[in-house]
């Protein structure tokens, strides 16, 4: 992670606590810049945590050996060192921090507008209708960044890499297919955070009340339902999720995986239904622990600048 990114990082967190010693809960612009706080800190937080994981997950989705995860683990940590598993780190809190924002904002608007005003009382179908909302409009922020990172982790496998970082990857997917190339699996990008976003919300929000009656203790009612919230909106999207990858690796030629309902059938077909859930068990840890870490957090900062 180069200096600039760690300034910026820096430069959020001292955001947020000047927001946290001066805000005022009963204006709008205030509450709207502590759902983007709040969103952006617990983001940072989780990726440092769970980027691993990811390229664990993206390494499993395009191999075309099938190894289990600390296979590949120590296939990295041999070939490349710790570092290797933090490969894309750059792209993915780029990605992580508009899109947490976009995914924390978003979802406390839709509800406010949904309600008119009383999202307390949004009902069980509102809340899943916030939800694909905030899963179409974090689609059109990550894609991108999607494709950039795919596409870093699937270079360092070459023995001649053909990008020379972040700006030079996206420049040559670009120059070489337009927006098109950088929003390649757009579609199945947006499916899979529809059905993440959902799960994620409806388990974590009915989940709550559950875990806080079970386990009477501070903060393990939310780590708890964060952790469901996570594994119910992966075991739902993995699917999706290996068509994305699959289709936004730029390198792959004759590329068989054409659209997202095509692509499904395709991998049944000639691989095996358990080709489509590839990387799931590193897709469990890091969106399991991410949720687990991310959504407390949020809820702290929250608290914080009340």
């Amino acid at each position: 992670m180069n200096n600039p990114l760690l300034v910026f990082c820096l430069f959020l967190l001292i955001e947020s606590i000047l927001a946290a010693s001066t805000s005022n809960p009963s204006t709008k612009k205030t509450s709207e810049w502590k759902e983007l706080l709040a969103g952006a800190m617990a983001s940072i937080i989780e990726i440092l945590i769970t980027q691993p994981f990811e390229v664990i997950k993206t390494k499993a989705q395009t191999s075309e050996t099938v190894l289990t995860n600390t296979q590949i683990a120590s296939e990295i940590i041999n070939k490349q060192g710790i570092s290797g598993l933090y490969t894309g780190l750059e792209p993915e809190i780029l990605k992580v921090v508009p899109w947490r924002s976009v995914r924390f904002f978003m979802y406390a608007l839709l509800k406010n507008l949904l309600t008119g005003g009383h999202p307390s009382e949004a009902t069980f179908f509102l809340n899943i209708v916030a939800g694909v909302g905030v899963g179409i409009s974090e689609a059109l922020v990550i894609t991108p960044f999607e494709v950039v990172k795919v596409a870093l982790i699937a270079d360092r496998d070459r023995i001649e890499r053909h990008y020379n970082g972040l700006w030079n990857c996206a420049k040559k997917i670009y120059k070489k297919n337009g927006y098109k190339g950088l929003y390649a699996g757009i579609l199945p990008t947006c499916l899979r955070q529809i059905l993440f976003t959902t799960a994620y919300f409806i388990s974590y929000l009915y989940s709550k009340p559950l875990f806080a009656q079970l386990l009477p203790f501070p903060m393990v009612p939310l780590l708890f339902a964060g952790f469901l919230a996570g594994v119910s909106g992966t075991i739902l999207n993995t699917p999706v999720d290996v068509i994305k990858t699959r289709m936004q690796k730029s390198d792959q030629v004759n590329n068989k995986i054409t659209g997202t309902i095509q692509g499904i059938a395709y991998i049944a077909r000639h691989e095996s239904v358990g080709a489509l859930y590839s990387g799931l068990s590193a897709r469990i840890l890091k969106n399991g622990v991410g949720a687990m870490v991310g959504l407390p957090t949020y809820e702290f900062f929250k608290y914080l600048m009340q």
